[in-house]
């Protein structure tokens, strides 16, 4: 949308070529399954052999451009699901292992249903989120107004967090 100018403002994880962004937040993935997954089952630190053989949770790419794969994707069974609810519930019910955000499954974790995999490598990740003028210059007051409530509600909710 940026690319095509379509959109004035976007939040986006990727500051594409040509443009210019602000980091807006700072997201935190977990490597997790349910505690009675198999993977917790084993005992010992996991490494990326063990979670081949079992099946990973990923979310669709919403982008219109998807142009690349991000985070592993070396499982050799593989779920592909279209919203990040799908891909928690799941999870939680011991259908695989998956990297979810750790903002979206804190009342998971906090409930037992969500564990952390004790992985010797990769165990968390991050992506950064940016907020993106198409052209600051021309962007009229209620994108630039829009923009500053996103800054400060994203500023809110992080400290709320504890993030």
């Amino acid at each position: 949308a940026l690319l095509e100018r379509k959109v004035d403002l976007a939040i986006t994880p990727i500051v594409p070529v040509g443009f210019m962004g602000d980091p807006l937040l700072r997201i935190r993935f977990l490597a997790v399954a349910h505690p009675e997954h198999a993977l917790h089952l084993m005992g010992r630190k996991l490494d990326y052999q063990d979670l081949r053989q079992t099946r990973q949770l990923v979310i669709r790419d919403s982008g219109i451009r998807t142009q690349y794969d991000a985070g592993w994707l070396g499982a050799e069974q593989r779920w592909t699901v279209g919203h990040m609810s799908t891909s928690i519930a799941a999870v939680s019910l011991g259908l695989g292992f998956a990297w979810l955000p750790e903002l979206n499954i804190q009342a998971e974790l906090a409930a037992g249903k969500l564990k952390p995999l004790p992985l010797n490598e990769g165990a968390e990740r991050f992506a950064e989120m940016y907020k993106v003028f198409a052209d600051r210059d021309y962007a009229g007051p209620a994108t630039h107004a829009l923009a500053e409530i996103i800054q400060t509600e994203v500023t809110q909710a992080c400290k709320q967090a504890g993030i």
